[in-house]
């Protein structure tokens, strides 16, 4: 039999595979549940809001954008039928967690599903951000996703129900020198994760991390750089999340090539990899 005869059989099988895990999940998972994404107004966060309500989830959307999020809300009432809910934050405020949790609870909606996903960076390098601006990166990469974990986990761990998925980034696995705290602080999420993993599969919710690569949304201009040749869709890296927080993974990394990278760093010198990163990073600015 012909190599390209075993090829096309092995990925027609890949395929089929693929569509049956696909559908374990559909069937596994109750819609008319409610999940929150935050950072829904555009990129990972919005793909996500339109994948959730494809499956039959009723979507909160929160952001500080109010605008995006009204209009987001109504094209996914339009096409789908379920409930949306908009409520803006901004996350990078010290009390901006506990204001979107508490929000939600007075209005008396339910979060089966929690989607940590707002989050920024700076192309600089640390001492030349200011204070105020690193402050505000912590909070809203670190200090908001610990809180909401921390709010919304408490309460699916009292119901024994529920699943969380942080967004972190490849930059959890690997020094970034030019995009200052931006790794450091998608480590803590990483590790985060992990740790509520463990905590909190005893009281029948799970934990997720999705660590992407480069994608092509509106993050990298935000953050004063160029996109890289090897940025993904952001579609596909929401549907690949989706589906690897429903079969309960812990770690989902969309696309092969970068799971293959993070395997490749575990090898690599430190110096080494720091070496090329630091060179690869200056060529987006």
């Amino acid at each position: 039999m012909k190599k390209s005869t075993l090829l096309t059989i092995g990925m027609t099988g890949y395929s089929f595979y693929n569509a049956y895990k696909t559908a374990q999940i559909q069937q596994r998972t109750k819609t008319g549940q409610t999940v929150l994404i935050t950072g829904a107004s555009s990129g990972i966060g919005k793909d996500l809001a339109y994948e959730f309500a494809k499956h039959g989830f009723n979507v909160i959307l929160s952001s500080r954008r109010k605008d995006k999020l009204q209009e987001i809300a109504k094209d996914l009432e339009k096409n789908y039928p379920i409930r949306t809910y908009v409520f803006c934050a901004d996350l990078s405020s010290a009390n901006g967690a506990r204001q979107l949790y508490e929000d939600i609870t007075k209005a008396g909606i339910q979060v089966d599903q929690l989607v940590n996903n707002a989050g920024a960076g700076v192309a600089a390098q640390l001492i030349h951000v200011s204070p105020e601006t690193l402050e505000e990166l912590i909070n809203l990469n670190i200090v908001s996703v610990t809180m909401l974990c921390r709010l919304f986990g408490k309460d699916m761990a009292e119901r024994k129900t529920g699943k969380i998925l942080n967004v972190a980034s490849m930059s959890s696995f690997v020094a970034n020198p030019g995009l200052n705290l931006y790794g450091p602080s998608k480590s803590y999420d990483y590790f985060l994760s992990e740790t509520l993993y463990g905590e909190l599969m005893d009281h029948g919710v799970h934990v997720s991390v999705l660590c992407p690569g480069p994608v092509k949304t509106n993050w990298n201009a935000h953050a004063g750089r160029k996109d890289s040749i090897f940025c993904m869709n952001s579609k596909k890296v929401a549907a690949e999340a989706y589906v690897g927080l429903q079969a309960e993974k812990l770690v989902i990394i969309p696309g092969t090539l970068f799971q293959c990278a993070r395997t490749a760093v575990r090898f690599l010198p430190d110096q080494c990899t720091i070496r090329f990163l630091k060179t690869f990073q200056k060529r987006l600015k």
